[in-house]
């Protein structure tokens, strides 16, 4: 601040040798010397001022190996170098090796063998000038390399004395370096700004004084004594720790009777918003002096540096209209304050707070034209669209538009196990195929019961033999042993099963039960009573990528009020019921997490995966109607329920516990249609017409961030959240200027607070 104000100053505190960048060097490279290294200390060393490697290519960029980082499961430096170059690789590992080598230096080559490790660091060039630093920086990390010098000469002159078996040389600098500091420089003047702490204050004569922080977390106070070390504070007088908080205190007293001028800063809040309390001795002055009467009102002054421009441009910005302050803006760059690209970046930061700051939609809010979304999210592109597609589109516009339009996605993570995403795909694959062992036909439809025994031998086998190539790309770790346990425990027999669990079997049952167990045993008790049967797996509308069985091999064409729209996608399990006309039909998707969806969501317009299944189940195949949807959870350990979500009428769904079963579905609550003919208008009409509203938003470049409140949205856990300007306080008034504009922008039913009776029939 002094500098920036070209004001003379002096300070006379000292600064740790660990505050500096050369003993922050330092302390990092005696971190790397020994087990266990993580990447973090490696981007310490390469982001430090004084650091650059001039020996290696741009290979080595802390930036690319930052991303790494944030992508891995790990800290460890040498899981993480699994995941870069071998050239990268290569340049770390003899980066480590030089510093291990310091390590295993005796005591009197240490300053030497440090020496030459900076050479290569770029340190000693930037230290000597070579390398272009700032001033201040170069003068303080000269002190800071002298004071090093000063703990490497001592520690040279130990190492006849030294015992290896208490810690190798690194060891030893690092505890050295905690002792090390280097006073503070500044330009000594007869008239400048000295900062210093209370007891040089009191003896030296000033003009002024200012007194910060006097607030009782700032005011030096008595530290808190550990109970097991107060013995030895009683033990001796000589161990008595002085009364800082008196210390001070009489101190402060001092400065107050001097005949400086005093002015007491204390400020109101910290920067996470809490309050201040005032310190016990500004206290006791206010009762003494009356602080009103020696108040002195704060005036306006000239800036003096360019920052104060750049708040006094910002205070205008909330009280005046776009022309005064692109007026200001111009006479700043006139004065030299801002750049012509400043100006540039200001002028459109003023136009972009102006149009964001009401509720009306601009393309500050995502507005592109059609013209623009054919260039850059034309048909090709974007249809046949996919349930999940449409989902992400419903919930917010922005996150669509960053992830389908631009194509910007958050890396995948770098893990030495598999993922969810591969962990669910594992389990889907085997669900998948091992109902179609049980089929003789390609649609024959299989009871979910049937002899237990021989049904868990059958998806034993299945499960081990899509095993076999499932997860080659990952290590077989013991956390994916246990997670393998979890799934497939307690099938078969510990002879045939690797995974089978704890051998020990009371009453002839296995202890552990995985998810797959669980999964048959409720396929017998609950799907298994009812009339549906699973018939197809993983059916294949459309082409969104080879894999299942294909029922149609184009999209299906959904029409809506906005004209056709194209959807493909895979059903994971498709059920029918015989003999009924026409054939009654349950659409179900596998959710292997945690995360379920529920009836409501579909109802309210945030999901529509199980209403756009029915539809395309209904296109594909001949002669069916669907009765219901669910989500099947199937998530390890032991997460089983075929009943969420469940989205039907009251009339094909009994209670889950009933004895006699003649419904295609189960439920535990009562659907929300209470008639089977109110289900099928909200999947005829109701899913139609919010399905074209989805499309045409899309397709005429509504890409505003969410009117969703945020925990609706999940904006919390949104990957594009730190890019995000939504403005949630305003959802309201922009879902009503869509109205008024009587655009085709999709608004969730959920948006408007409405009650599902008034919008969604129920019978």
């Amino acid at each position: 601040m002094f500098e920036a104000y070209e004001l003379p100053f002096s300070l006379h505190t000292e600064l740790p040798l660990l505050e500096t960048a050369i003993g922050d060097l330092v302390q990092t490279i005696c971190q790397l010397g020994q087990e266990p290294r993580t990447l973090g200390s490696l981007l310490d060393i390469l982001t430090n001022p004084l650091v650059e490697i001039t020996d290696v290519d741009d290979s080595l960029n802390h930036q690319h190996l930052a991303r790494v980082s944030a992508r891995v499961e790990t800290a460890r430096l040498d899981s993480t170098l699994e995941h870069v170059d071998d050239d990268v690789s290569a340049t770390i590992d003899s980066l480590i090796h030089d510093i291990v080598g310091l390590a295993d230096a005796s005591l009197d080559t240490l300053p030497d063998k440090l020496d030459t490790l900076f050479g290569r660091l770029g340190v000693n060039d930037a230290l000597s000038g070579e390398r272009e630093l700032p001033r201040r920086l170069k003068t303080r990390e000269k002190s800071a390399r002298d004071s090093l010098n000063r703990i490497l000469e001592t520690l040279e002159l130990t190492a006849p004395l030294a015992d290896p078996a208490i810690g190798d040389s690194l060891e030893r600098l690092e505890r050295a370096l905690h002792d090390g500091s280097i006073q503070r420089t500044g330009r000594p003047s007869d008239e400048n700004v000295v900062v210093c702490g209370l007891a040089e204050a009191v003896s030296r004569d000033f003009s002024q004084t200012y007194i910060l922080g006097v607030t009782s977390t700032h005011f030096p106070s008595n530290t808190d004594r550990m109970a097991f070390t107060q013995p030895i504070y009683e033990a001796h007088p000589d161990f008595e720790q002085t009364d800082v908080t008196a210390e001070a205190r009489y101190l402060f007293g001092g400065i107050l009777g001097s005949e400086t001028s005093i002015q007491l800063s204390v400020p109101q809040r910290s920067v996470s918003g809490e309050p201040y309390v005032e310190a016990d001795v500004l206290t006791e002055l206010r009762r003494l002096i009356d602080f009103s009467e020696i108040a002195v009102e704060t005036t306006a002054t000239e800036p003096g540096h360019q920052e104060d421009v750049q708040r006094a441009v910002g205070d205008v910005f909330s009280k005046a209209s776009e022309d005064p302050v692109h007026t200001l803006v111009t006479h700043a760059v006139d004065a030299g304050t801002f750049n012509s690209a400043q100006q540039s970046r200001i002028n459109a930061g003023i136009e972009c707070a102006a149009a964001r700051a009401g509720p009306e939609l601009t393309p500050y809010d995502g507005q592109l034209t059609q013209e623009t979304v054919a260039k850059v999210h034309d048909e090709l592109a974007r249809e046949p669209y996919s349930p999940s597609r449409l989902e992400t589109y419903a919930a917010c516009g922005f996150k669509y538009y960053m992830h389908r339009v631009l194509g910007i996605k958050a890396p995948d993570p770098l893990t030495r196990e598999p993922d969810a995403g591969v962990r669910g795909s594992y389990i889907h694959d085997v669900l998948e195929h091992y109902y179609l062992s049980l089929q003789s036909g390609g649609s024959d439809p299989v009871h979910p019961g049937g002899d237990f025994e021989t049904r868990q031998q059958q998806l034993l086998d299945t499960a081990l033999d899509r095993l076999d190539h499932a997860f080659d790309e990952h290590s077989q770790t013991a956390f994916q042993e246990e997670w393998l346990t979890t799934v497939l425990a307690g099938l078969g027999t510990p002879d045939t099963n690797p995974y089978y669990g704890p051998h020990e079997t009371p009453d002839d049952r296995p202890i552990a039960r995985g998810l797959f167990y669980r999964f048959l045993k409720h396929e017998a008790e609950e799907p298994g009573k009812t009339t549906a049967r699973p018939t197809w797996f993983e059916g294949r509308i459309g082409n969104p990528y080879d894999a299942g069985t294909p029922l149609s091999d184009d999209p299906a064409e959904i029409e809506t009020s906005h004209g056709p729209v194209p959807i493909h996608g895979l059903i994971d399990r498709i059920e029918t019921v015989p003999g009924t006309d026409p054939t009654q039909v349950v659409v179900r998707d596998y959710k292997t997490g945690s995360s379920i969806p529920s009836e409501s969501d579909s109802l309210s317009g945030l999901k529509f995966q199980l209403q756009l299944y029915a539809l395309m189940a209904e296109e594909a195949l001949d002669d069916v109607e669907v009765v219901g949807g669910a989500y099947y959870q199937v998530s390890p350990p032991s997460s089983v329920n075929s009943r969420s979500g469940l989205l039907t009428s009251q009339e094909m769904a009994v209670y889950h516990g009933s004895d006699d079963v003649d419904t295609p579905l189960l439920r535990h609550s009562y659907p929300y249609f209470e008639t089977h003919e109110a289900f099928r208008s909200f999947i005829e009409e109701t899913t139609p017409q919010r399905l074209g509203d989805l499309a045409s938003g899309i397709a005429e470049g509504g890409f505003h961030p969410t009117v969703l409140d945020p925990s609706d949205a999940g904006c919390r856990y949104c990957d594009y959240a730190h890019v995000c300007d939504v403005r949630s306080h305003q959802r309201k008034d922009v879902i009503e200027w869509i109205d008024d504009m009587g655009t085709s922008t999709y608004v969730p039913l959920k948006a408007r607070g409405h009650d599902l009776e008034d919008f969604v029939e129920v019978e």
